[in-house]
């Protein structure tokens, strides 16, 4: 699930994987499979995707899939900068730069440039 997310936060001592395959389950309902292949070089997100092995908070940081890792005291007051800093901004502003950069992602950039969005109506 936390794959689903647009920022991660993990704690130093957090461990993030996809250890489906070891109970004979695909990570594919919940789009493990995809967001994991997606955010990371393929070759590395199969090793994971395949073994069912787990990575260090450090690693994930690493490779770009948490956006910080922080002592556990700094959790919490680390989500709420980051809340905070999104809601300075523009609402509709933030809502139309989501929906550009998902749609966009997998596109060339001609190709992300001439699309609509229908946020930015």
């Amino acid at each position: 699930m936390a794959l689903a997310c647009d920022i991660l936060i993990a704690t130093e001592h957090a461990r993030l994987g996809l250890p489906e395959p070891g109970v004979g389950v695909v990570a594919a309902t919940t789009g493990g499979v995809h967001r994991l292949a997606k955010r990371m070089p393929l070759s590395i997100a199969m090793g994971y995707i395949l073994t069912g092995k787990d990575m260090a908070a450090q690693e994930a940081y690493r490779w770009g899939i948490v956006n910080e890792e922080v002592p556990l005291p700094d959790l919490m007051p680390t989500a709420h900068r980051w809340t905070n800093e999104i809601l300075e901004c523009s609402p509709l502003a933030v809502r139309a730069s989501k929906q550009c950069a998902v749609m966009g992602v997998g596109v060339t950039l001609d190709e992300a440039l001439a699309k609509r969005y229908p946020a930015l109506k």
